[in-house]
């Protein structure tokens, strides 16, 4: 891979560019791991927020947030979790980690969901241990809104398997052809995370960053 490029599991915390941690947004999680059983996630939208709704989202220890609930009550209703709902949480999170004295390069890609960017740790006012106390503090408010909406978003046929949903997402914005699987796509990762080989699209395409976080992926590239 290029300099200042790095690949990393969309649900790490932390990449490596060059000697010092760029920090990438934990809740960044793609669609959960298929089950050999289940092709899909649910049989809708509406079902799958009432699944969550019904075993406490993501973090069923502690349960869903009243922000959490009350966007997915609603998107039970209609379907879908509305843009508005969705930049509202957004919005909210931003203003709880600035709280914490965390402010954060953020852009929206092609999908409508944001993303963070990568950015010089020496240049900013925060230690990586003062962002991780104020993720802490502030994703579980919307931590599942931003999981689903990046669902609802880019794996719309809701597919369980994330290597086949992202496959499906990048057939879908044209950047791959109905000859490109999902072994190909793995296979294909693996070379650029090596440094061996690279994707046949940038992953820095505005509509590339989305299908690949749903399969589970995400590249950061170092300011």
């Amino acid at each position: 891979m290029g300099a200042g490029l790095a690949l990393v599991l969309a649900s790490c915390a932390v990449s490596q560019q060059g000697s010092s941690p760029t920090p990438v947004h934990g809740s960044s999680a793609s669609s959960p791991a298929a089950t050999p059983s289940s092709e899909y996630l649910a049989s809708s939208f509406s079902a799958l927020c009432k699944q969550e709704l019904d075993t406490g989202g993501k973090d069923s220890e502690n349960g869903l947030s009243a922000l959490e609930t009350e966007v997915l009550q609603r998107a039970v209703v209609t379907g879908g979790i509305s843009s508005a709902d969705y930049e509202s949480a957004h919005a909210a999170f931003m203003e709880c980690m600035a709280q914490h004295g965390v402010q954060e390069p953020w852009k929206k890609a092609a999908n409508g969901v944001y993303y963070p960017q990568a950015y010089d740790t020496t240049k900013v006012s925060f230690t990586t241990a003062q962002l991780y106390a104020a993720r802490d503090a502030c994703e579980p408010e919307n931590d599942d809104i931003e999981r689903l909406y990046q669902i609802q978003q880019s794996n719309p046929t809701l597919l369980a398997d994330p290597l086949h949903a992202g496959v499906t997402c990048l057939r879908s914005v044209g950047l791959v052809d109905a000859s490109y699987t999902a072994e190909q796509l793995k296979k294909d990762l693996d070379a650029a995370n090596a440094g061996t080989g690279a994707l046949p699209f940038s992953p820095f395409d505005p509509s590339a960053t989305g299908c690949l976080n749903i399969a589970g992926y995400y590249f950061v590239q170092g300011p």
